[in-house]
């Protein structure tokens, strides 16, 4: 805080030190600085963003996330990382730009693209951050159900809870949802008929198959 910022150089020339544990403490420290306004130590986690080393990069990715309104000048920074050689790093900056509302609305386009990501817990966070978003990422619910069909069945279950938030609104996706409740996955089945409850009137035609999982 405050009475660091005489050292500003001092912590400015530690950027230079390609050393991963080096590295590595200066984004723990950005990790732990919150809310900051204070502009040298958000330029070190800017820089740090570049890192060679997977870990640095990820954890202060992370760390944009507890900043705050700060952040958000750093959108188009963060962004870039969504685009990362290492999956944990394109998770962490979808996890972080989920964080940051209606501001993130403009990096839609790069969010979505990583629904064909070929790492799982990727496509699943990415249809998570936008379960989140609400109505600025409605336009995007026809390319999550295109996910019901996915190989891996934690994303297709993700995909389906997704579709189930819209209520009513997710009526033209009931012919897709009601094929899982026929899937040999019994989790995937208790998440296909939570979102008919959720649909209301619109699922009611679908009922007898919903009674039928009863008698399994």
């Amino acid at each position: 805080g405050e009475p660091a910022k005489g050292y500003a150089p001092q912590i400015a020339a530690l950027l230079k030190n390609r050393s991963y544990n080096v590295q590595l403490s200066l984004a723990h420290a950005c990790e732990e600085m919150g809310t900051t306004t204070e502009e040298y130590l958000l330029q070190i986690a800017v820089s740090l963003l570049t890192s060679t080393h997977d870990y640095v990069r990820r954890v202060v990715v992370k760390a944009f996330a507890a900043m705050g309104e700060s952040a958000k000048e750093y959108l188009p920074q963060i962004a870039t990382r969504l685009e990362d050689t290492d999956a944990d790093v394109r998770l962490a900056a979808v996890q972080t730009l989920g964080t940051m509302g209606e501001s993130t609305k403009g990096y839609l386009p790069q969010i979505v693209a990583l629904l064909k990501d070929t790492h799982v817990m990727v496509r699943m966070t990415v249809i998570e951050t936008l379960k989140t978003m609400g109505e600025s990422a409605k336009e995007c619910f026809p390319l999550i159900a295109t996910l019901l069909k996915d190989m891996d069945n934690n994303v297709r279950g993700v995909a389906v809870q997704a579709l189930g938030t819209m209520g009513e609104s997710a009526e033209e996706y009931l012919p897709q949802i009601v094929t899982l409740l026929e899937d040999t996955d019994n989790n995937l089945q208790v998440a296909a008929v939570q979102a008919l409850g959720a649909m209301g009137a619109p699922a009611k035609g679908y009922a007898p198959q919903i009674a039928a999982l009863l008698k399994d």
